[in-house]
C-alpha cells in the first residue's frame, strides 16, 4: 500500500506538525474544489448547505460568517501558518496560536468579501416591497421559528433574500414559496404547490 505522506516527502511528520499538515491539505483541496464549482456554476450552493446545514440557534443568522468557504479558509490558513511556524523553530503553543489567529483572520476576510458581494447584489433601485406576490424557492432552510433565505424574481432580477415562514412551519431547501409580506428587509413566505409556479411562469 502506498504511503501518501512518504510519497509527498512527509514521512517523518508527526504530532502537531501532522495536525497542521492535514488541516492545510484538507482545507486547501476542498477550497480549490469549491472554487472550481463556483466557476462551473451554482452547484456549490446546494452542496454547502447540504454539508453545513447546522442549527446555531435561530439568532437571525448571526453566525453567517461560518460559511462553507469561510470554514475551509480557516483550516487552510491554520494549517499553512502553523506548519510554517513550527518548522521555523517556533514553540508548539505559539505555532498553534499563530495558526488560530491566521485562520480566524482568513475566516473574517472571507465573510467580509461575501458580505460585500451580497450588498452589491442587492444594491440599486430595488424596492423590496415589490417582492410581494412573487414566487421562488427556498435557498437556505427556513426553520419554524427562524430565518432562512429564498430566491425570488422581482423587478426582472433574481434576488436572494432573508425570509421567515408566515405559517410557522419549517421550509426545506428547494421548497416552492410565495412572498406574502415584507418586514423590514425580511420576506414573509408560505409554501405553495410546484404546479402553481409553472402556471405563473407560463
Amino acid at each position: 500500500m502506498v504511503d501518501l505522506f512518504e510519497l509527498l516527502g512527509f514521512a517523518d511528520v508527526s504530532g502537531l506538525e501532522l495536525v497542521f499538515l492535514l488541516s492545510a491539505m484538507v482545507g486547501g483541496i476542498l477550497f480549490l474544489v469549491w472554487f472550481l464549482l463556483v466557476m462551473i456554476g451554482g452547484a456549490v450552493g446546494d452542496i454547502a448547505h447540504g454539508l453545513f446545514d447546522v442549527d446555531f440557534g435561530d439568532s437571525d443568522l448571526s453566525f453567517k460568517s461560518l460559511t462553507f468557504q469561510g470554514i475551509l479558509a480557516f483550516f487552510m490558513m491554520f494549517g499553512l501558518v502553523g506548519y510554517a511556524l513550527i518548522n521555523s523553530g517556533t514553540d508548539d503553543q505559539l505555532a498553534a496560536l499563530g495558526g488560530l489567529v491566521a485562520g480566524a483572520g482568513s475566516l473574517w476576510i472571507v465573510s467580509k468579501m461575501f458580505e460585500g458581494f451580497h450588498k452589491l447584489e442587492t444594491s440599486g433601485n430595488i424596492d423590496i416591497n415589490n417582492a410581494v406576490g412573487a414566487t421562488g424557492t427556498v435557498y437556505a432552510r427556513i426553520r419554524d421559528s427562524g430565518v432562512g433565505e429564498v430566491q425570488v424574481t422581482f423587478q426582472e432580477k433574481m434576488q436572494t433574500k432573508e425570509a421567515v415562514s408566515i405559517d410557522g412551519v419549517t421550509l426545506n431547501s428547494g421548497t416552492f414559496i410565495e412572498v406574502v409580506g415584507v418586514v423590514g428587509e425580511t420576506l414573509q413566505v408560505k409554501a405553495i404547490d410546484s404546479g402553481t409556479v409553472r402556471e405563473e411562469e407560463e
